[in-house]
């Protein structure tokens, strides 16, 4: 929950319960924020790349609250929020690269300035030393696809900012923001950002 970009009430967990924990969660965080449904401006949600499930369980809850309640959707991309964390924690620096984990040696990132201009888009990346975006100034990297990247990222230009993760409280900043410019999601329309196609498999057990 957030006021005015600010965090004022927040409860998360990192199990991959998603659907039961999600509006158990948004009923005690409406609780300790003492706000009701009636007082919602919006509702925002992590736009992605991210986990497919978590990402469909988040934008089907975050629609249903909008269609309930008659306010407007805010998309965040995940990897901007992710920037705003790092730059919190190793604020100057030129250029943040945030990393989601994907599988194996990929990941999700980008890359962005100081200034919050996309340099380079979101897209998949597979690491290897090909792969890393040559830049003219300090490059600060994290995320929870980071950590294998370090062994590639040996050059000084290069700085690893630890504890950088997905978080509500991340997106409170963007979302306001967001919200007085008026830049709202199409709540009957949008979907989230995938960034590649699912792979889906037949179940084992079938």
């Amino acid at each position: 929950m957030a006021k005015e970009g600010v965090c004022i009430a927040l409860k998360e967990s990192f199990s991959q319960n998603h659907a039961s924990d999600l509006h158990v969660f948004i009923q005690q965080v409406l609780i300790e924020a003492g706000v009701e449904m009636k007082d919602i401006h919006a509702v925002a949600i992590s736009s992605g790349p991210g986990s497919y499930t978590g990402l469909r369980i988040g934008w089907a809850s975050a629609k249903g609250l909008c269609y309930a309640i008659g306010v407007p959707l805010i998309s965040v991309s995940t990897l901007e929020a992710l920037v705003r964390d790092m730059q919190t924690k190793s604020p100057g620096v030129p250029y943040y690269m945030p990393m989601l984990d994907a599988r194996r040696m990929e990941v999700y990132t980008a890359l962005y300035d100081t200034a919050m201009h996309c340099v380079v888009h979101p897209q998949a990346y597979i690491l290897t030393d090909a792969s890393i975006v040559p830049v003219d100034g300090m490059v600060a990297y994290g995320g929870s696809g980071a950590a294998k990247a370090q062994d590639l990222l040996t050059a000084p230009v290069y700085t690893y900012v630890p504890d950088i993760y997905c978080s509500a409280a991340h997106m409170a900043p963007v979302s306001a923001e967001m919200y007085n410019r008026k830049d709202f999601a199409d709540v009957a329309y949008s979907e989230p950002f995938y960034l590649k196609e699912a792979k889906i498999t037949a179940s084992k057990k079938a």
